[in-house]
């Protein structure tokens, strides 16, 4: 015997389309948030990444001739690069205390382009001049703009201070928290 084939009902097939309908909308939409969460976590892979360490001092005996070695960690460039140094706060071995206000900064201590990978040293001896103190707080600050020609800018900042080490000479540290 030979089985017949039951037509499909329009019930049925009304059904059908209506499933597919929403089985595309479903599709469409977790492609839609797929496509907005790929394009966050690339932005977020390209967003300016600096970083800052302290090299050896150039002179054991001066601590201000420690490098302050600032580095563009990220995928692109950055332009109209400042580096500078505030919140200087200094303390003699006599007991004053001392602060330079404002921004302290060499001239060479800009850039039209920081490149990814590029690295610049800063010196506080450049800005410091004094060889009678015991301890030295300063925030180092990069000012920058992310895109070449939006007058946007950006800053980003790095707190030091000095500790007297058990060779009884002052030596840098990042501030607990940077």
């Amino acid at each position: 015997m030979r089985s017949k084939k039951s037509k499909p009902t329009k019930a049925r097939s009304v059904e059908t389309r209506n499933r597919t309908k929403t089985s595309k909308a479903l599709w469409g939409f977790l492609i839609a948030i797929a496509t907005l969460l790929g394009g966050f976590v690339a932005l977020l892979a390209l967003t300016p990444r600096l970083s800052v360490s302290k090299q050896d001092a150039i002179d054991p005996n001066d601590p201000f001739s420690t490098p302050f070695h600032v580095v563009n960690d990220g995928y692109l460039p950055l332009f109209s690069v400042r580096f500078y140094m505030i919140d200087i706060d200094m303390e003699g071995a006599d007991g004053r205390k001392g602060k330079i206000s404002g921004e302290a900064y060499a001239t060479n201590w800009q850039l039209a382009r920081f490149s990814a990978g590029q690295p610049i040293d800063l010196y506080a001896g450049r800005v410091i001049k004094s060889s009678a103190l015991t301890s030295v707080k300063l925030t180092i600050i990069v000012q920058y703009r992310p895109l070449p020609l939006i007058p946007y800018n950006r800053k980003w900042s790095s707190r030091f201070v000095t500790y007297l080490g058990p060779d009884n000479h002052l030596h840098w540290e990042q501030w607990p928290g940077d």
